[in-house]
């Protein structure tokens, strides 16, 4: 995909309490790269955000 749509990053973000989404993220190959603290404010709960991203190098 990274070839078909010249793209040379994805990103995936989470809440960080989301685990099963985080793992599935590392699954598909995503890597961990750090978290926004403090990041969203959600349905009145303060959120951090969890960053993953796949870059065309990896």
């Amino acid at each position: 995909v990274f070839e078909e749509l010249n793209y040379r990053r994805y990103e995936w973000k989470c809440d960080a309490l989301n685990l099963p989404s985080r793992r599935a993220a590392e699954r598909l190959g995503f890597v961990y790269e750090g978290t926004f603290r403090k990041a969203v404010v959600y349905k009145g709960r303060t959120r951090d955000t969890d960053w993953l991203s796949m870059i065309d190098k990896d």
